[in-house]
C-alpha cells in the first residue's frame, strides 16, 4: 500500500473526530504536473 494511503489509514480516528469525511490522496499527481516525474509508459497502465 502507498504511503499516503498508510497514514490517512492510520489517522482515520483523528480524522473522523473533526468531522472529515474524506481524505484525498494527490503527492503523484502535483509531482507528474510540476515535470517532476514523467508519464508512466503507456503498457503499464490499467
Amino acid at each position: 500500500m502507498p504511503k499516503q494511503e498508510c497514514r490517512m489509514d492510520d489517522h482515520l480516528a483523528i480524522l473522523s473526530e473533526i468531522s472529515m469525511r474524506y481524505a484525498i490522496g494527490c503527492g503523484g499527481t502535483f509531482d507528474f504536473v510540476s515535470n517532476r516525474i514523467k508519464r508512466m509508459l503507456k503498457s503499464y497502465e490499467l
